[in-house]
């Protein structure tokens, strides 16, 4: 009798894990968030990854930028969710269209973004990221309901000789993100590293 329920489970985890690659094939046939049209997270992660090594390989700089609307939490519990959303496809928008063609932006999560800049090193990020930051305090955002000025905080590192992936490279976004947001938000953090 155990046998059979220790079967059944290895066929629920298959059948689990099965629907998780359809859902990975899925994104990757259709790479754009449903909200923000962005990239998705899978899809800009195997482009992020592609691009790097190619930086590391012609030791060309390459940035992270990840960028995180404060108070979004807040937001969607005082207005709602859609009043939310609209936040996030104005947000994107503008860091959208003030990147170079060339850069790639997509879906984090929640409510940051992960910017990817090529060629581009760290005090150059930085300049990209405080104009970011600038452009979309800039105005209040008009939604249905309300119109609202919004903020970001900015986390930036540049790839180094001690950073040899790119889960290292987002990872130290992050912290300078977390910096960011420990220090007042609304503002620009890079990794010192």
């Amino acid at each position: 009798m155990e046998k059979k329920e220790d079967s059944k489970k290895s066929k629920a985890e298959l059948i689990e894990e099965v629907e998780e690659l359809r859902e990975r094939v899925k994104e990757l046939k259709n790479p754009r968030d449903k909200v923000t049209g962005l990239y998705t997270w899978i899809y800009f992660l195997n482009l992020a990854e592609r691009e790097f090594e190619r930086a590391h390989r012609f030791k060309r700089p390459i940035s992270v930028v990840l960028v995180d609307i404060d108070h979004l939490k807040e937001i969607n519990r005082e207005y709602n969710k859609k009043f939310g959303d609209q936040i996030l496809v104005e947000v994107s928008k503008r860091c959208k269209d003030n990147i170079r063609d060339l850069d790639y932006i997509g879906c984090y999560e929640g409510g940051k973004f992960i910017l990817l800049f090529l060629e581009t090193n760290k005090m150059d990020a930085k300049k990209a990221g405080n104009r970011l930051r600038k452009i979309i305090a800039s105005r209040p955002i008009s939604t249905e309901k309300n119109s609202l000025t919004v903020t970001v905080s900015i986390g930036i590192a540049e790839k180094t000789a001690e950073i040899t992936d790119i889960s290292a490279l987002l990872e130290k976004a992050e912290e300078a993100l977390f910096s960011a947001k420990d220090q007042g938000r609304n503002r620009v953090e890079t990794n010192s590293a």
